[in-house]
């Protein structure tokens, strides 16, 4: 099946409650079986899950038809996020493994802004993506069309400023740029989400849409190269933001 790397941009709102706001984001490899306190985790849907188990990833499962981050009425996908300062700038990077089987699947990293367009709810995402069109997929961003087969992928995102960069790769040394984009918002977070949504019939490959489930699975999260023993940083302040969504995914969906 061949599968195409390029960047869709969306938007939708939600007011979010963090307790602190912390100077950078925080690295973690998601070895134990409980998460750094720096993440704050947000389930809104029955049947969701972000969680540790033990095995060396993060696992974030949605359930089947109502884990999307859409508009202001539909941000109920899983997803966990560190609220750090605006001012703040850094590289994340992250392994993910993620095998989208239907439409409407999707999971990366995510930015959370607090000034998002309001036509679209004010929620902005800035993505890869797998889409499903018929019977092909592709992994979208920008208008860049990369042809892949996998299964495991390295996700890296770079704020400078008001300028991200994004790249993608297969064995975590080489990494291909999807370019530089300027970004004119307000960062508050950055962290790790999954999506599925059932709302367009049974899938092109014959699939029935609500029996499947989004499952992505995270080695670890690392900031700025430097992924030893990750720390419990000290608070700025404690906030309650109107939350955005700027992030890359991979994913499998009808546009």
């Amino acid at each position: 099946m061949i599968r195409i790397l390029t960047l869709c941009v969306f938007l939708v709102i939600g007011i979010y409650a963090s307790p602190s706001i912390f100077a950078s984001p925080v690295a973690d490899d998601f070895n134990g079986t409980t998460l750094n306190p720096a993440w704050i985790v947000q389930t809104p849907s029955a049947g969701t899950t972000v969680q540790t188990t033990g095995d060396g990833r993060l696992h974030i499962q949605t359930n089947t038809d109502n884990s999307d981050l859409w508009t202001a009425h539909n941000v109920n996908a899983p997803r966990l996020y560190q609220a750090v300062a605006s001012t703040a700038n850094w590289i994340v990077d992250t392994k993910m493994h993620f095998s989208a089987t239907s439409t409407y699947q999707e999971a990366g990293i995510m930015v959370t802004v607090s000034d998002g367009l309001p036509e679209w709810g004010g929620y902005l995402r800035m993505t890869t993506a797998v889409y499903s069109w018929d019977t092909s997929e592709f992994i979208k961003f920008l208008s860049t069309n990369v042809s892949a087969n996998f299964d495991d992928i390295y996700f890296r995102l770079q704020k400078d400023g008001n300028q991200y960069t994004s790249w993608y790769g297969f064995d975590g040394q080489s990494f291909t740029s999807f370019g530089t984009r300027t970004l004119s918002y307000t960062v508050t977070g950055v962290g790790l989400f999954a999506i599925r949504q059932d709302s367009i019939g049974p899938d092109p490959e014959g699939a029935a849409d609500n029996t499947i489930r989004s499952t992505a699975y995270f080695d670890y999260f690392d900031v700025n190269g430097a992924l030893t023993s990750p720390a419990v940083p000290e608070p700025l302040s404690g906030v309650l933001f109107v939350s955005s969504l700027v992030g890359i995914r991979f994913a499998k969906r009808r546009c």
